[in-house]
């Protein structure tokens, strides 16, 4: 073998800055007959994108401070060398190494018989030193390396096969490692409940956590050789639950068998309707699925089917796609639900209205009003509607907590009568809802003519008015007594008090201009009746 020393100058080109420092390579080659000078790949620390390939060895340029994987690469009469080096550049660096080159000569079988295939060559920092194809000599550097192969697919089939296996090499000898990239063999038989299921089998590789390739259970697969996680799930399952079995070898031309255990339990919902449940003919109704917390459903099943599940707390959904309530919401309910291994549960989801019969009346007698319903602290009315002239008023809402209002619309502004109410599915409730009010009506007249005026009324000891209308106007009074006073024209006159009773209309008429009474006629002056004795 012929020895050679040379000095090389490697520069990384690039804009300087206050943070560059000059980079030198003081590089002994050893072991072969280089025909050219060498040439260096410049990659930042773990990562694959190369920076810059330098060409011209003997300029010292300026390369930032950082850490690198510098690949040399030295051309020779039988193929170019190449070794990584890690630099460390902090201020002026000069960066010395020996490359010396192993040799080595790879074959690749499948199924027992060679196959041409690519090689390439990584060394412990995953960094390529060398490519070819089998059975072609290739100089390597000394260490740990990876040997990696890929037969193209018109010799392996329907698709790409690989294969890769360590090896180390010594200086100036040869190794001739044989990859066999045959597939292995892989069945995968999945339990669930004690009994066998199907399902599917993910093979994740553990060094990446990529996946490689799906198989179907219960039938033998051929799968690339590797160390393995292997996810399992079962198409039955409405969560999707995987089951990951870790470090699972598959050999070249081996048969692995594996045998995956689903801890699972059973839901079978059931939907009431007024009080009966709910079965697969019921084509308006959807039932879904959540995890708790999650507003977005991760499966759904149909009236009468059994969801399969994961042991753990789920959530179950029921609506109804017909007639809107009159909160103009679709029935519907939801139930927790706690899942155990082996286990069927049967909840009961009472999706059923709840319903109201209202009576709405003014002093204990019916009169129509118009009522509105509002949910737990809510300031929106959710439903409304007028009583019939009976005062019958009714709603069919979803169950909950409620307030509602009866209204009448009076001359000092709305007066209200409510009830606070907790309706349950199914359940029918009958409530009262009375204004305990009396009406007073009042006609002024001056003259024996009726006149526009304002009308007041007092409560007994009272300096303000408790409520004033205009003459003719009904006016809404709880039950008591009230002084009245009139105003017209700036003035004021009081008149006898008024009795108002719930339910009942008290009517008076008020005459302002107070009649004088006729003048007296002495005894003995004309027209004067005479006494009778």
């Amino acid at each position: 073998m012929m020895r050679t020393m040379t000095w090389l100058t490697i520069c990384l080109l690039g804009a300087s800055s206050s943070l560059a420092a000059e980079v030198t390579f003081d590089i002994e080659r050893d072991g072969l007959k280089f025909t050219r000078n060498c040439e260096a790949t410049f990659f930042e620390q773990n990562d694959t994108d190369e920076v810059r390939t330098t060409i011209d060895l003997d300029l010292p340029v300026d390369v930032d401070n950082g850490t690198y994987d510098v690949v040399v690469s030295c051309p020779s009469t039988e193929g170019t060398l190449r070794q990584s080096f890690r630099v460390a550049v902090k201020g002026p660096t000069t960066v010395k190494g020996k490359m010396v080159p192993a040799f080595l000569v790879a074959t690749v079988v499948r199924g027992g018989s060679e196959v041409p295939a690519k090689i390439a060559v990584e060394d412990e920092r995953g960094r390529v030193v060398a490519e070819g194809a089998q059975k072609e000599p290739l100089p390597v550097p000394v260490g740990n390396l990876v040997v990696k192969a890929k037969v193209a697919k018109k010799h392996a089939g329907r698709k790409a096969v690989t294969g890769e296996m360590p090896v180390r090499t010594q200086a100036l000898k040869k190794v001739t490692p044989t990859l066999d990239v045959s597939d292995g063999r892989l069945w995968v038989d999945l339990y669930a409940g004690g009994k066998k299921v199907q399902g599917v089998a993910a093979l994740v590789r553990r060094k990446d956590g990529r996946q490689i390739v799906e198989v179907e259970s219960g039938q033998e697969h051929e799968v690339p050789p590797g160390d393995y996680n292997i996810v399992t799930q079962l198409y039955q399952s409405h969560d999707l639950a995987a089951v990951t079995t870790e470090k699972v070898s598959i050999y070249p031309g081996k048969l692995r068998k594996l045998k995956v255990a689903h801890q699972v339990g059973f839901v079978t919902p059931q939907v009431m309707l007024d009080g009966k449940v709910l079965g697969p003919e019921e084509k308006k109704l959807d039932i879904e699925l959540f995890k708790p917390g999650e507003e977005k459903s991760f499966n759904a099943i149909a009236p009468g089917e059994t969801a399969t599940l994961a042991p753990g707390e789920f959530i179950v959904k029921a609506r109804h796609k017909g007639k809107r309530l009159d909160d103009r919401t679709r029935m519907a309910a939801e139930t927790k639900v706690r899942v155990r291994a082996n286990r069927t549960e049967r909840p009961r989801i009472d999706i059923s209205p709840a319903h109201v019969t209202l009576n709405t009346q003014i002093g204990r007698e019916a009169k129509s009003l118009l009522v509105k319903l509002y949910r737990d602290g809510a300031e929106t009315h959710v439903a409304k509607r007028r009583s019939r002239d009976d005062g019958v008023v009714e709603f069919a809402v979803t169950p909950g907590a409620y307030k509602v209002v009866a209204e009448l619309d009076a001359p000092q502004g709305t007066l209200t009568s409510d009830v606070e109410l907790n309706l349950k599915p199914g359940k029918t409730v009958t409530k009262e809802l009375s204004l305990d009010v009396g009406i007073a009506s009042v006609q002024v007249f001056d003259k024996g003519v009726a006149v526009p005026a304002d009308v007041m009324f007092f409560r007994t000891g009272a300096a303000e008015a408790a409520l004033t209308v205009r003459a003719g106007q009904d006016a809404y009074l709880p039950p008591g007594t009230y002084a009245i006073k009139v105003s017209r024209g700036g003035k004021e006159r009081a008149f006898a008090p008024v009795q108002i009773a719930a339910g009942r209309t008290a009517e008076r008429q008020l005459e302002l201009t107070i009649q004088k009474a006729p003048p007296k006629t002495p005894e003995g002056e004309k027209g004067a009746k005479p006494n009778k004795k």
